[in-house]
């Protein structure tokens, strides 16, 4: 027969939070300006952070509204590779990971193709942009590349984009020899968006058939 010895905790001199008594714990105090201190230093690190970027590539990327609090640039895509070897070598950059890289299609963007208005009551109505008043799917600037970057030396985030020149045969150059892990994200882009990258080792369909 197995015994358990008698394990005797000691009596709560306090009650908890939950319990409905009068002797509930004190709230915890929270500094009151501690979310805006915290929104404050975000700024400061960004700015810290644009400072150097511009001492590297001015003349280069063009500042972008930020957004969550995470750097944007853009770069034109004769200057991309330059760009990208330089976040990633500098040493008060030091961008080594590329976390994710996006295809985006802006034919249709800040359009409104539904009748939302009075959506609530009547339910979605049909689209209302007719075939003749769409954009020209070869404008300009239809079609780009988002690269989101980590510093994990510096623990900082860094979004950069590039416009393809010619939106009906839109290419870039392929940052594969840059970050490897590119190589899928490029395919993937290329398979669902038809964006081509000049250099990349394999560019092949990854998500839909050839047949």
């Amino acid at each position: 027969m197995c015994t358990f010895p008698v394990v005797r905790r000691p009596r709560k001199r306090w009650c908890t939070a939950s319990c409905s008594c009068r002797r509930r714990l004190p709230a915890r105090a929270r500094s009151p300006d501690k979310r805006a201190w915290k929104g404050q230093r975000l700024s400061e690190l960004d700015e810290a952070l644009a400072l150097k970027v511009d001492a590297h590539l001015a003349g280069s990327v063009r500042r972008r509204p930020a957004l969550a609090h995470e750097l944007a640039y853009e770069t034109d895509a004769g200057a991309l590779l330059a760009v990208c070897r330089t976040l990633r070598d500098a040493p008060d950059l030091r961008f080594e990971m590329l976390m994710d890289l996006a295809g985006v299609d802006y034919l249709d963007y800040g359009r409104d193709e539904w009748q939302t208005a009075s959506a609530t009551r009547s339910g979605f109505s049909r689209g209302r942009v007719a075939r003749n008043d769409r954009p020209d799917p070869n404008g300009a600037g239809r079609f780009a590349v988002v690269y989101n970057l980590l510093s994990i030396s510096h623990n900082q985030r860094l979004r950069l984009t590039v416009k393809c020149p010619d939106s009906a045969e839109p290419v870039v150059d392929s940052v594969v020899e840059v970050w490897a892990s590119a190589n899928w994200f490029e395919r993937e882009a290329f398979d669902l968006f038809g964006i081509l990258f000049r250099g990349h080792p394999d560019l092949r369909r990854i998500l839909t058939d050839y047949g």
